[in-house]
Protein backbone atom coordinates (compact mmCIF):
# COMPACT_ATOMS: atom_id res chain seq x y z
CA UNK A 1 0.00 0.00 0.00
CA UNK A 2 1.43 3.41 -0.81
CA UNK A 3 1.77 6.14 2.33
CA UNK A 4 0.80 9.25 2.20
CA UNK A 5 3.18 11.51 1.00
CA UNK A 6 3.30 14.78 2.61
CA UNK A 7 2.76 17.72 2.33
CA UNK A 8 -0.31 17.52 0.35
CA UNK A 9 -1.12 20.38 -1.42
CA UNK A 10 -3.26 23.55 0.05
CA UNK A 11 -6.14 22.63 -2.26
CA UNK A 12 -6.06 19.18 -1.78
CA UNK A 13 -6.31 19.38 1.65
CA UNK A 14 -9.34 21.88 1.50
CA UNK A 15 -11.04 19.64 -0.78
CA UNK A 16 -10.46 16.46 1.62
CA UNK A 17 -12.35 18.53 4.68
CA UNK A 18 -14.86 19.86 2.66
CA UNK A 19 -15.91 16.18 1.95
CA UNK A 20 -15.25 14.71 5.38
CA UNK A 21 -17.23 17.98 6.33
CA UNK A 22 -20.31 16.38 4.51
CA UNK A 23 -19.46 12.47 5.14
CA UNK A 24 -19.28 13.74 9.12
CA UNK A 25 -23.11 14.88 8.87
CA UNK A 26 -24.10 11.89 6.56
CA UNK A 27 -22.46 9.58 8.75
CA UNK A 28 -24.39 10.45 12.29
CA UNK A 29 -27.46 10.91 10.59
CA UNK A 30 -27.12 7.16 9.05
CA UNK A 31 -25.92 5.82 12.56
CA UNK A 32 -28.45 7.26 14.43
CA UNK A 33 -31.40 6.19 12.08
CA UNK A 34 -30.23 2.59 11.54
CA UNK A 35 -29.10 2.29 15.09
CA UNK A 36 -32.39 3.10 16.70
CA UNK A 37 -34.07 0.97 14.07
CA UNK A 38 -32.03 -1.77 15.23
CA UNK A 39 -31.89 -1.31 19.30
CA UNK A 40 -35.31 0.49 19.34
CA UNK A 41 -35.45 4.30 18.87
CA UNK A 42 -36.12 5.43 22.27
CA UNK A 43 -34.82 9.05 23.43
CA UNK A 44 -31.76 7.25 25.90
CA UNK A 45 -30.62 5.20 22.43
CA UNK A 46 -30.04 8.11 20.27
CA UNK A 47 -28.09 10.15 22.97
CA UNK A 48 -25.97 7.31 23.73
CA UNK A 49 -25.52 6.65 19.77
CA UNK A 50 -25.06 10.75 19.52
CA UNK A 51 -22.38 10.58 22.82
CA UNK A 52 -20.78 7.35 20.67
CA UNK A 53 -20.48 9.51 17.48
CA UNK A 54 -18.57 12.67 19.10
CA UNK A 55 -16.01 9.68 21.29
CA UNK A 56 -15.35 8.79 18.26
CA UNK A 57 -14.86 12.26 16.92
CA UNK A 58 -12.56 13.37 19.51
CA UNK A 59 -10.39 9.83 19.55
CA UNK A 60 -9.82 11.26 16.10
CA UNK A 61 -8.77 14.33 17.61
CA UNK A 62 -7.08 12.44 20.41
CA UNK A 63 -4.69 10.65 18.35
CA UNK A 64 -4.15 12.85 15.20
CA UNK A 65 -0.79 13.06 16.45
CA UNK A 66 0.11 10.10 17.15
CA UNK A 67 -0.70 8.12 13.87
CA UNK A 68 1.72 7.07 11.98
CA UNK A 69 1.16 7.06 7.97
CA UNK A 70 1.20 3.49 7.46
CA UNK A 71 -1.51 2.95 10.54
CA UNK A 72 -3.14 5.88 9.27
CA UNK A 73 -3.06 3.80 5.18
CA UNK A 74 -4.32 0.90 7.34
CA UNK A 75 -6.93 2.93 9.35
CA UNK A 76 -8.34 4.21 5.82
CA UNK A 77 -8.62 1.04 4.02
CA UNK A 78 -10.53 -0.56 6.56
CA UNK A 79 -12.63 2.25 6.98
CA UNK A 80 -13.52 1.89 3.29
CA UNK A 81 -14.09 -2.00 3.49
CA UNK A 82 -16.27 -1.77 6.44
CA UNK A 83 -18.21 1.42 5.13
CA UNK A 84 -18.33 -0.32 1.89
CA UNK A 85 -20.84 -2.83 3.69
CA UNK A 86 -23.26 -0.18 5.49
CA UNK A 87 -25.92 -0.50 6.79
CA UNK A 88 -26.49 -4.17 5.74
CA UNK A 89 -23.63 -5.83 7.86
CA UNK A 90 -25.04 -4.50 10.79
CA UNK A 91 -28.88 -5.91 10.09
CA UNK A 92 -27.13 -9.31 9.77
CA UNK A 93 -24.41 -9.10 13.11
CA UNK A 94 -26.99 -7.49 15.20
CA UNK A 95 -29.74 -9.70 14.12
CA UNK A 96 -28.09 -13.10 14.70
CA UNK A 97 -27.00 -11.45 17.82
CA UNK A 98 -29.94 -10.56 19.57
CA UNK A 99 -31.77 -14.11 17.87
CA UNK A 100 -28.98 -15.81 20.09
CA UNK A 101 -29.91 -13.30 23.23
CA UNK A 102 -26.78 -11.82 23.59
CA UNK A 103 -28.36 -8.40 24.32
CA UNK A 104 -26.10 -7.11 26.18
CA UNK A 105 -22.85 -7.70 23.98
CA UNK A 106 -25.06 -5.93 20.77
CA UNK A 107 -25.46 -3.39 22.93
CA UNK A 108 -22.03 -3.05 23.71
CA UNK A 109 -20.58 -4.10 20.48
CA UNK A 110 -23.11 -1.29 18.63
CA UNK A 111 -21.46 1.56 20.99
CA UNK A 112 -18.00 0.01 19.99
CA UNK A 113 -18.41 0.37 16.40
CA UNK A 114 -20.02 3.97 16.48
CA UNK A 115 -17.20 5.19 18.78
CA UNK A 116 -14.16 3.62 16.83
CA UNK A 117 -14.90 2.48 13.31
CA UNK A 118 -17.93 5.58 11.84
CA UNK A 119 -16.73 8.54 12.61
CA UNK A 120 -13.07 8.63 14.44
CA UNK A 121 -11.80 8.44 11.01
CA UNK A 122 -12.66 11.78 9.59
CA UNK A 123 -11.32 13.66 12.46
CA UNK A 124 -7.84 12.39 12.41
CA UNK A 125 -7.17 14.63 9.09
CA UNK A 126 -8.04 18.06 10.84
CA UNK A 127 -5.63 18.36 13.22
CA UNK A 128 -2.82 16.66 10.75
CA UNK A 129 -3.06 19.39 8.28
CA UNK A 130 -3.01 21.95 10.56
CA UNK A 131 0.10 20.87 11.81
CA UNK A 132 1.55 20.66 8.67
CA UNK A 133 0.26 24.05 7.59
CA UNK A 134 0.39 25.84 10.82
CA UNK A 135 -2.05 27.10 13.15
CA UNK A 136 -2.43 30.54 11.20
CA UNK A 137 -4.32 28.29 8.52
CA UNK A 138 -6.66 26.35 10.93
CA UNK A 139 -9.81 29.23 10.09
CA UNK A 140 -9.62 28.45 5.61
CA UNK A 141 -9.03 24.84 7.11
CA UNK A 142 -11.98 24.32 9.28
CA UNK A 143 -13.62 26.61 7.43
CA UNK A 144 -13.65 24.05 4.21
CA UNK A 145 -14.55 21.51 6.61
CA UNK A 146 -17.89 23.84 7.83
CA UNK A 147 -18.65 24.20 4.27
CA UNK A 148 -18.66 20.47 3.11
CA UNK A 149 -21.22 20.32 6.80
CA UNK A 150 -23.68 22.31 5.01
CA UNK A 151 -23.18 20.30 1.89
CA UNK A 152 -24.07 16.99 3.70
CA UNK A 153 -27.03 18.97 4.82
CA UNK A 154 -28.28 19.47 1.51
CA UNK A 155 -27.36 16.12 0.54
CA UNK A 156 -29.27 14.49 3.81
CA UNK A 157 -32.65 16.10 3.16
CA UNK A 158 -32.50 15.45 -0.97
CA UNK A 159 -31.93 11.97 0.07
CA UNK A 160 -35.03 12.70 2.44
CA UNK A 161 -37.02 13.99 0.03
CA UNK A 162 -36.83 11.56 -2.76
CA UNK A 163 -38.23 7.96 -3.39
CA UNK A 164 -34.77 5.62 -3.25
CA UNK A 165 -32.65 8.33 -1.62
CA UNK A 166 -31.06 6.34 0.84
CA UNK A 167 -29.18 4.56 -1.87
CA UNK A 168 -28.14 8.51 -3.72
CA UNK A 169 -27.04 9.22 0.10
CA UNK A 170 -24.86 6.19 0.33
CA UNK A 171 -23.57 6.88 -2.88
CA UNK A 172 -22.45 10.51 -2.68
CA UNK A 173 -21.33 9.20 1.10
CA UNK A 174 -18.58 6.56 -0.26
CA UNK A 175 -17.88 8.74 -3.49
CA UNK A 176 -16.68 11.34 -0.88
CA UNK A 177 -14.33 8.45 0.86
CA UNK A 178 -13.04 7.20 -2.30
CA UNK A 179 -11.93 11.04 -3.05
CA UNK A 180 -10.31 11.23 0.58
CA UNK A 181 -8.71 8.11 0.52
CA UNK A 182 -7.64 8.92 -3.06
CA UNK A 183 -6.37 12.04 -2.57
CA UNK A 184 -4.16 10.47 0.96
CA UNK A 185 -3.11 8.11 -1.09
CA UNK A 186 -2.21 10.09 -3.86
CA UNK A 187 -3.79 7.58 -6.57
CA UNK A 188 -6.65 8.81 -8.85
CA UNK A 189 -6.16 4.97 -9.98
CA UNK A 190 -7.95 4.35 -6.42
CA UNK A 191 -10.53 7.20 -6.74
CA UNK A 192 -11.78 5.84 -10.01
CA UNK A 193 -11.95 2.32 -9.67
CA UNK A 194 -14.53 3.11 -6.53
CA UNK A 195 -16.07 5.62 -7.53
CA UNK A 196 -16.54 2.86 -10.57
CA UNK A 197 -17.82 0.11 -8.39
CA UNK A 198 -20.78 2.27 -6.98
CA UNK A 199 -22.50 1.67 -10.38
CA UNK A 200 -22.91 -2.14 -9.24
CA UNK A 201 -23.12 -0.79 -5.70
CA UNK A 202 -26.28 1.26 -6.39
CA UNK A 203 -27.76 -1.68 -8.23
CA UNK A 204 -27.23 -4.26 -5.71
CA UNK A 205 -28.73 -1.78 -3.09
CA UNK A 206 -32.08 -2.25 -3.22
CA UNK A 207 -32.04 -5.74 -2.81
CA UNK A 208 -28.97 -5.63 -0.24
CA UNK A 209 -31.30 -3.51 1.78
CA UNK A 210 -34.00 -5.44 1.14
CA UNK A 211 -32.62 -9.15 1.85
CA UNK A 212 -30.71 -7.24 5.68
CA UNK A 213 -34.08 -6.05 6.70
CA UNK A 214 -35.87 -9.33 5.86
CA UNK A 215 -33.25 -11.48 7.90
CA UNK A 216 -32.90 -8.68 11.00
CA UNK A 217 -36.88 -9.00 11.94
CA UNK A 218 -36.74 -12.94 10.97
CA UNK A 219 -33.99 -13.29 13.31
CA UNK A 220 -34.30 -10.21 16.08
CA UNK A 221 -38.24 -10.07 16.22
CA UNK A 222 -38.90 -13.42 15.59
CA UNK A 223 -41.45 -12.71 12.66
CA UNK A 224 -42.45 -15.68 10.88
CA UNK A 225 -41.05 -15.67 7.11
CA UNK A 226 -40.84 -11.68 6.83
CA UNK A 227 -40.72 -9.54 3.78
CA UNK A 228 -39.09 -5.91 3.59
CA UNK A 229 -41.38 -3.97 1.45
CA UNK A 230 -40.66 -0.46 2.00
CA UNK A 231 -37.71 1.49 3.83
CA UNK A 232 -37.07 4.93 4.00
CA UNK A 233 -34.95 7.01 6.07
CA UNK A 234 -36.76 10.87 6.76
CA UNK A 235 -35.88 13.94 8.54
CA UNK A 236 -37.82 12.77 11.49
CA UNK A 237 -37.40 8.82 11.85
CA UNK A 238 -36.75 5.53 9.81
CA UNK A 239 -39.61 4.00 8.19
CA UNK A 240 -39.51 0.38 8.01
CA UNK A 241 -42.99 -1.70 6.13
CA UNK A 242 -43.01 -5.93 6.85
CA UNK A 243 -44.83 -8.41 5.77
CA UNK A 244 -44.85 -11.78 7.43
CA UNK A 245 -45.74 -15.24 6.28
CA UNK A 246 -49.64 -14.21 6.29
CA UNK A 247 -49.63 -11.21 4.32
CA UNK A 248 -50.02 -8.90 7.27
CA UNK A 249 -48.19 -5.10 7.33
CA UNK A 250 -46.06 -3.90 9.93
CA UNK A 251 -45.38 -0.73 10.18
CA UNK A 252 -41.81 0.15 12.14
CA UNK A 253 -40.68 3.98 13.06
CA UNK A 254 -37.63 3.94 14.50
CA UNK A 255 -37.50 -0.05 15.45
CA UNK A 256 -41.15 0.38 17.52
CA UNK A 257 -44.20 -1.16 15.80
CA UNK A 258 -46.93 1.38 14.96
CA UNK A 259 -49.08 -1.09 13.22
CA UNK A 260 -49.54 -4.95 13.06
CA UNK A 261 -50.89 -7.79 14.80
CA UNK A 262 -54.36 -8.13 16.23
CA UNK A 263 -53.59 -6.35 19.24
CA UNK A 264 -52.27 -3.35 17.40
CA UNK A 265 -55.54 -3.60 14.70
CA UNK A 266 -57.84 -3.36 18.42
CA UNK A 267 -55.49 -0.19 19.38
CA UNK A 268 -58.02 1.38 16.44
CA UNK A 269 -60.77 0.31 17.48
CA UNK A 270 -59.66 1.67 21.29
CA UNK A 271 -59.05 4.95 20.39
CA UNK A 272 -61.11 5.82 17.28
CA UNK A 273 -63.55 3.37 16.48
CA UNK A 274 -65.13 3.46 19.93
CA UNK A 275 -65.38 6.74 20.70
CA UNK A 276 -66.51 8.05 17.25
CA UNK A 277 -69.34 5.26 17.48
CA UNK A 278 -70.45 7.39 20.26
CA UNK A 279 -70.52 10.62 18.77
CA UNK A 280 -73.71 12.35 15.87
CA UNK A 281 -71.43 12.79 12.75
CA UNK A 282 -68.68 14.08 14.47
CA UNK A 283 -65.82 16.42 13.01
CA UNK A 284 -62.27 14.34 13.87
CA UNK A 285 -59.13 15.37 14.05
CA UNK A 286 -56.56 12.21 13.78
CA UNK A 287 -53.09 13.46 14.90
CA UNK A 288 -50.98 11.08 13.17
CA UNK A 289 -52.20 7.74 12.03
CA UNK A 290 -49.33 6.37 9.78
CA UNK A 291 -51.23 2.90 8.71
CA UNK A 292 -54.56 4.48 8.28
CA UNK A 293 -56.00 2.43 10.64
CA UNK A 294 -57.78 4.94 12.64
CA UNK A 295 -58.83 7.13 10.03
CA UNK A 296 -60.92 3.66 8.77
CA UNK A 297 -62.36 3.31 12.05
CA UNK A 298 -63.94 7.26 12.08
CA UNK A 299 -64.63 7.77 8.02
CA UNK A 300 -68.17 6.30 8.39
CA UNK A 301 -69.67 8.09 10.91
CA UNK A 302 -67.74 11.51 10.74
CA UNK A 303 -68.89 14.18 9.10
CA UNK A 304 -65.13 15.51 8.01
CA UNK A 305 -62.33 13.94 9.22
CA UNK A 306 -58.52 16.35 9.54
CA UNK A 307 -55.19 14.23 9.58
CA UNK A 308 -52.14 16.05 10.85
CA UNK A 309 -48.87 14.13 10.21
CA UNK A 310 -45.10 15.71 10.42
CA UNK A 311 -44.08 13.13 7.90
CA UNK A 312 -45.30 12.84 4.60
CA UNK A 313 -43.62 9.61 3.83
CA UNK A 314 -45.73 7.61 6.61
CA UNK A 315 -48.78 8.44 5.53
CA UNK A 316 -47.45 7.67 2.04
CA UNK A 317 -46.16 3.83 3.33
CA UNK A 318 -50.20 3.79 4.65
CA UNK A 319 -51.77 4.70 1.81
CA UNK A 320 -49.39 2.59 -0.63
CA UNK A 321 -49.40 -0.79 1.64
CA UNK A 322 -52.12 -0.63 3.78
CA UNK A 323 -55.17 0.22 1.77
CA UNK A 324 -56.23 -3.45 2.86
CA UNK A 325 -55.97 -3.38 6.04
CA UNK A 326 -57.23 0.14 6.78
CA UNK A 327 -59.96 -0.33 4.67
CA UNK A 328 -59.05 0.22 0.63
CA UNK A 329 -63.35 -0.01 -0.09
CA UNK A 330 -63.50 3.62 1.96
CA UNK A 331 -61.33 5.30 -1.07
CA UNK A 332 -64.40 7.38 -1.87
CA UNK A 333 -65.50 8.24 1.61
CA UNK A 334 -61.90 9.91 1.65
CA UNK A 335 -62.23 11.44 -0.31
CA UNK A 336 -65.34 13.19 0.22
CA UNK A 337 -64.78 13.81 3.83
CA UNK A 338 -60.23 13.21 4.08
CA UNK A 339 -58.41 16.16 4.13
CA UNK A 340 -54.31 15.52 5.04
CA UNK A 341 -52.27 18.38 6.71
CA UNK A 342 -48.52 17.91 6.71
CA UNK A 343 -47.79 20.01 9.76
CA UNK A 344 -46.49 19.64 13.23
CA UNK A 345 -49.59 18.92 15.49
CA UNK A 346 -48.44 21.81 18.04
CA UNK A 347 -48.96 24.04 15.28
CA UNK A 348 -51.64 23.02 13.75
CA UNK A 349 -53.95 22.33 16.70
CA UNK A 350 -53.16 26.22 18.03
CA UNK A 351 -53.87 27.67 14.44
CA UNK A 352 -56.51 25.60 13.51
CA UNK A 353 -59.68 27.72 12.95
CA UNK A 354 -62.27 25.80 13.67
CA UNK A 355 -63.43 22.82 16.93
CA UNK A 356 -63.52 19.31 16.72
CA UNK A 357 -66.09 16.70 18.44
CA UNK A 358 -63.10 13.99 18.90
CA UNK A 359 -59.10 14.58 18.82
CA UNK A 360 -57.21 11.34 17.83
CA UNK A 361 -54.35 10.95 19.09
CA UNK A 362 -52.83 7.90 16.90
CA UNK A 363 -49.28 8.13 17.98
CA UNK A 364 -46.17 6.69 19.52
CA UNK A 365 -45.72 6.49 23.31
CA UNK A 366 -43.51 8.91 24.96
CA UNK A 367 -40.03 7.28 24.09
CA UNK A 368 -38.93 10.37 22.10
CA UNK A 369 -38.84 14.03 23.08
CA UNK A 370 -40.51 15.41 20.08
CA UNK A 371 -43.31 13.20 20.63
CA UNK A 372 -43.63 13.16 24.38
CA UNK A 373 -44.17 17.02 23.80
CA UNK A 374 -47.54 15.66 22.68
CA UNK A 375 -48.67 14.68 26.24
CA UNK A 376 -47.99 17.08 28.54
CA UNK A 377 -50.15 19.19 30.01
CA UNK A 378 -50.03 22.11 27.58
CA UNK A 379 -50.45 20.48 24.55
CA UNK A 380 -53.53 19.53 26.20
CA UNK A 381 -54.77 22.19 27.43
CA UNK A 382 -54.37 23.62 23.98
CA UNK A 383 -56.33 20.59 22.45
CA UNK A 384 -58.99 21.35 25.18
CA UNK A 385 -59.46 24.90 23.17
CA UNK A 386 -60.15 23.24 20.27
CA UNK A 387 -63.24 20.72 21.10
CA UNK A 388 -66.58 21.62 20.45
CA UNK A 389 -69.17 21.45 23.83
CA UNK A 390 -68.98 17.53 24.35
CA UNK A 391 -65.80 17.21 22.67
CA UNK A 392 -63.72 14.16 23.17
CA UNK A 393 -59.81 13.46 23.15
CA UNK A 394 -58.92 10.05 23.17
CA UNK A 395 -55.29 9.08 23.78
CA UNK A 396 -53.40 5.67 24.57
CA UNK A 397 -51.97 5.43 27.82
CA UNK A 398 -49.52 2.91 26.82
CA UNK A 399 -48.99 0.50 30.10
CA UNK A 400 -51.99 -0.53 32.57
CA UNK A 401 -52.94 1.93 34.85
CA UNK A 402 -54.12 -0.91 37.05
CA UNK A 403 -51.11 -2.56 37.04
CA UNK A 404 -49.47 0.68 38.98
CA UNK A 405 -47.60 1.54 35.35
CA UNK A 406 -45.38 4.59 35.54
CA UNK A 407 -46.73 5.74 31.66
CA UNK A 408 -49.81 5.10 32.24
CA UNK A 409 -50.65 7.08 35.91
CA UNK A 410 -48.35 10.31 34.31
CA UNK A 411 -50.31 10.33 31.66
CA UNK A 412 -53.97 9.76 32.66
CA UNK A 413 -52.45 12.15 36.22
CA UNK A 414 -52.05 14.66 33.71
CA UNK A 415 -55.24 14.01 31.34
CA UNK A 416 -57.36 14.76 34.80
CA UNK A 417 -55.60 18.65 35.58
CA UNK A 418 -57.31 19.35 32.47
CA UNK A 419 -60.12 17.48 31.38
CA UNK A 420 -63.34 17.46 34.39
CA UNK A 421 -64.64 14.22 32.85
CA UNK A 422 -62.53 11.12 32.10
CA UNK A 423 -62.75 7.34 31.48
CA UNK A 424 -60.26 4.76 31.14
CA UNK A 425 -61.11 2.04 29.17
CA UNK A 426 -58.57 -0.45 30.37
CA UNK A 427 -58.23 -4.04 28.56
CA UNK A 428 -56.74 -6.56 30.43
CA UNK A 429 -53.79 -7.74 28.52
CA UNK A 430 -52.78 -4.70 26.96
CA UNK A 431 -52.29 -0.68 27.12
CA UNK A 432 -55.31 1.43 28.36
CA UNK A 433 -57.16 3.80 27.07
CA UNK A 434 -58.30 7.77 28.20
CA UNK A 435 -61.58 9.40 26.83
CA UNK A 436 -61.40 12.91 28.12
CA UNK A 437 -63.27 15.90 27.63
CA UNK A 438 -65.63 18.61 29.41
CA UNK A 439 -69.41 17.54 28.94
CA UNK A 440 -68.78 14.16 27.95
CA UNK A 441 -72.24 12.97 25.34
CA UNK A 442 -71.91 9.33 26.89
CA UNK A 443 -71.68 7.60 29.92
CA UNK A 444 -69.47 4.84 31.43
CA UNK A 445 -72.29 2.33 30.53
CA UNK A 446 -72.64 3.70 26.75
CA UNK A 447 -69.08 2.57 26.46
CA UNK A 448 -69.62 -0.67 27.86
CA UNK A 449 -72.04 -1.39 25.38
CA UNK A 450 -69.68 -0.65 22.52
CA UNK A 451 -66.94 -2.81 24.30
CA UNK A 452 -69.28 -5.42 24.16
CA UNK A 453 -70.99 -4.95 20.59
CA UNK A 454 -67.28 -5.75 19.51
CA UNK A 455 -67.31 -8.83 21.60
CA UNK A 456 -63.52 -7.23 23.46
CA UNK A 457 -63.29 -9.81 26.73
CA UNK A 458 -62.56 -8.90 30.24
CA UNK A 459 -62.23 -4.94 29.16
CA UNK A 460 -63.22 -2.78 32.33
CA UNK A 461 -64.05 1.00 32.14
CA UNK A 462 -63.27 3.15 35.28
CA UNK A 463 -65.60 6.31 35.76
CA UNK A 464 -63.33 9.41 36.79
CA UNK A 465 -63.62 8.63 40.53
CA UNK A 466 -62.32 4.96 40.29
CA UNK A 467 -59.38 6.33 37.96
CA UNK A 468 -58.54 9.23 41.01
CA UNK A 469 -58.83 6.25 43.26
CA UNK A 470 -55.80 4.68 41.63
CA UNK A 471 -53.90 7.72 40.98
CA UNK A 472 -53.91 8.09 44.73
CA UNK A 473 -51.87 4.60 45.23
CA UNK A 474 -48.94 6.17 43.22
CA UNK A 475 -46.87 9.16 43.26
CA UNK A 476 -47.59 10.33 39.77
CA UNK A 477 -46.22 13.42 38.29
CA UNK A 478 -47.91 15.42 35.94
CA UNK A 479 -46.52 15.73 32.88
CA UNK A 480 -45.51 18.87 31.55
CA UNK A 481 -42.68 21.17 29.56
CA UNK A 482 -40.85 21.99 33.16
CA UNK A 483 -41.37 18.09 33.73
CA UNK A 484 -40.00 15.85 30.51
CA UNK A 485 -38.24 13.20 32.52
CA UNK A 486 -40.62 10.56 31.24
CA UNK A 487 -38.55 10.62 28.18
CA UNK A 488 -35.61 9.11 29.79
CA UNK A 489 -37.15 7.25 32.51
CA UNK A 490 -38.75 5.03 30.24
CA UNK A 491 -35.84 5.03 27.86
CA UNK A 492 -33.17 4.10 30.53
CA UNK A 493 -35.87 1.47 31.97
CA UNK A 494 -35.78 -0.26 28.30
CA UNK A 495 -32.63 0.16 28.28
CA UNK A 496 -32.23 -1.84 30.97
CA UNK A 497 -34.96 -4.60 30.95
CA UNK A 498 -33.34 -5.29 27.21
CA UNK A 499 -29.66 -5.00 26.83
CA UNK A 500 -28.65 -5.21 30.63
CA UNK A 501 -30.35 -7.70 32.65
CA UNK A 502 -27.88 -10.53 33.08
CA UNK A 503 -29.23 -13.81 34.28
Amino acid sequence: MVEIAPPLGPRAKKLALFLSGANLLIVQFLMIRNFSSILFGSEMIILLATLSYFGGYSLGYFFSDRVGARVLDLFSAGTLALHFTLPFSLRYLFGALLEREHDFLTLALSLFIMTFLLSSFYSLLLPRFVSEEGAENLAPLYGAELAGAVLGIGVIFSGCLLDGGDVLVMAFYLGSLAVILGLLWRSRLLAASVLASLVFYVKAYPALERESVTFFYGAAKSMPDPRMVFSANTPYQRIEVVRDRFGQGHLYLDGVRHFGGDSLDAFNDYIAGIPASLLERPRVLIVGSGSLGSLARVLPRAARVDTVEIDRRVIEAGMRFFEGDAGGELLDLRREKWTLHIDDAKHFIKNAPEKYDLVVMDIAGPFQMQVALLYTEEFYRLAAEKLAPGGVIAVSLNGQLARESANAGRITRTLAGVFPDLFVVAPWDDSNFALAGNGLRFSKSDLEKQIKLRRFARTRVYGRDEVLEMLSDGAYEKISLKNMDIVLKRGWNHLLADYLEFD
